[in-house]
């Protein structure tokens, strides 16, 4: 490990060139992961407190390049991305015509092109939506899952490498907004691509490196910062215990994009016609969707993924992710409107462990 290498900053250098398509390897490895976890997991302090790294090996990269990319990905998500400066980046959903989620993505602008970056499994869904609708654009959807993993930095280390870097502290009125978004650099003596993120809070950085130079990254990494190497579970961990769903674990194919409780980090409401802008609109004058996203906190016994959350005989909730700590078992998952509101109660059904007594509250 070189203790004293140095870093450079240049905003503009790194071009994203296309990528020839590879055949997609996605997997749904974390869902299997949380699905077969020992009944008991040992409490865990969070290590968000430490200059943690969190190295995640499959994650979904597509790249949209072309004159006409902006328009056709702006055509196809809840965000405004033809209003994106140079290095900017947004959190967004890409919905079909019924205004449900085809996937949950970063998008980050460079010059004329776009990469989208998130959670992996969705990288083939989101590249075929894209591709049927280029008919004359000049534009090109590729998939470069295999080329790309991430290391993913906790506040405190997303903080270091701001200094370490030079890369200004993201300015925000409004999370879904960070600017600026992006930067190139070099660690190892090799290219990497930060961004910040809001996956484990605002502050979080993504590090999106070749597979190839993942090793000599980390151990760089590592070594200058003195951090704390951690595993794909504990990103789980922590993303659970602040709140930040993940696609394909929390949402799939058959939500709306208000069921996620993003909206004010996700969704433009004034930017204009979009594919399903319709029915995202009128949900939205309407006020009437019947279930979303919460933050569980709870007590008892630690509970199966996919256990249900009970209220007088009803299910009003289910667990699709859990993480326990210290101070206590943190959850997300899906609520009836009866249990919007922080403070709502119920009670946990694990049929997994019918004798397990849990109670559950909307944090």
């Amino acid at each position: 490990i070189n203790q004293d290498s140095a870093y450079y900053t240049d905003a503009k250098s790194m071009v994203w060139q296309p990528f020839s398509k590879p055949s997609s390897a996605e997997n749904e490895s974390h869902r299997a992961n949380q699905s077969t976890q020992p009944k008991k997991l040992r409490r865990i302090k969070s290590v968000m407190t430490q200059s943690a790294l969190f190295q995640l090996n499959q994650i979904s990269v597509i790249d949209v390049t072309g004159q006409d990319a902006n328009k056709i990905v702006h055509n196809l998500t809840t965000q405004a991305i033809q209003d994106l400066d140079d290095l900017e980046s947004v959190e967004s959903f890409i919905t079909d015509v019924k205004g449900k989620m085809v996937g949950h993505v970063i998008v980050m602008k460079n010059g004329e092109n776009l990469r989208l970056v998130g959670p992996s499994g969705q990288s083939s869904a989101i590249a075929a939506h894209i591709d049927r609708y280029i008919i004359r654009e000049d534009a090109d959807v590729s998939v470069v899952d295999d080329n790309f993993s991430a290391l993913i930095a906790g506040k405190t280390l997303g903080a270091r490498i701001d200094e370490q870097t030079r890369l200004p502290a993201a300015e925000t009125t409004n999370e879904s907004r960070m600017k600026p978004c992006s930067v190139s650099t070099t660690m190892a003596g090799q290219p990497v691509w930060i961004t910040p993120i809001p996956w484990l809070g605002l502050g979080s950085k993504l590090i999106l490196i070749k597979h190839s130079e993942s090793s000599d990254i980390t151990n760089e990494l590592v070594g200058v910062h003195n951090c704390v190497l951690r595993s794909e579970e504990d990103f789980h961990r922590e993303r659970t215990r602040i709140g930040f769903p993940w696609f394909g674990i929390d949402l799939n194919s058959s939500n709306l994009p208000q069921e996620a409780d993003r909206d004010s980090e996700t969704i433009s409401f004034t930017k204009g016609c979009y594919l399903g802008q319709e029915t995202i609109a009128r949900l939205d004058a309407m006020g009437q969707v019947q279930k979303k996203l919460v933050r569980w906190k709870l007590e008892g016994d630690m509970p199966s993924i996919g256990s249900t959350v009970d209220f007088n005989d009803k299910v009003v909730g289910r667990l699709t992710s859990v993480a326990e700590f210290e101070d206590g078992i943190f959850a997300i998952g899906p609520a009836r409107r009866s249990h919007f509101e922080p403070g709502s109660v119920g009670d946990v059904t694990d049929d997994a462990d019918p004798s397990g007594k849990t109670t559950a509250t909307v944090l």
